[in-house]
């Protein structure tokens, strides 16, 4: 009896579930103005997305610079205290994808130490990389997301 009453829930999830990981399109709230914009996966043009940037510390930084490698700059912080920190950024996801330059600069210190930078885009699973330095530590970290 009890396998019978499991079999009929899964059976029950079975259709709206399939109707959730089946689709062809995502829908993501637009930056301006609440309007929706959907894409599917493997177009060419990047989408805007809002969402956050949240850096862990190992240690204290002296500076912190985001920036996309064509150069815009999302977040410019001096003085940041060991632990977490984060700032609202407008993003553009080009084909699934994003390419942040980090740089920090921990100072004179010498110890090796790490940051770890994580991507919350608004209706987007969030992703962290990190990098692992001392002194002033530049890194590229990549980002790339499975939207169907």
């Amino acid at each position: 009896m009890a396998t019978l009453v499991v079999c009929a829930g899964m059976a029950a999830i079975a259709v709206p579930l399939r109707e959730l990981t089946s689709r062809d399109h995502v829908s993501v709230a637009g930056v301006s103005g609440g309007e929706e914009n959907s894409y599917a996966h493997g177009d060419d043009y990047g989408q805007d997305i809002s969402g956050f940037l949240q850096i862990k510390l190992l240690a204290p930084a002296k500076s912190l610079r985001v920036s996309t490698t064509d150069g815009d700059l999302l977040w410019n912080a001096e003085h940041l205290p060991a632990g977490e920190s984060q700032t609202e950024v407008d993003l553009v996801l080009i084909e699934d994808s994003l390419e942040l330059l980090v740089e920090v600069n921990f100072g004179d210190e010498g110890d090796e130490t790490a940051f770890f930078l994580t991507v919350l885009p608004d209706g987007v699973e969030e992703q962290t990389c990190y990098a692992i330095g001392s002194g002033r530590v530049e890194e590229i970290l990549n980002y790339e997301w499975d939207l169907y």
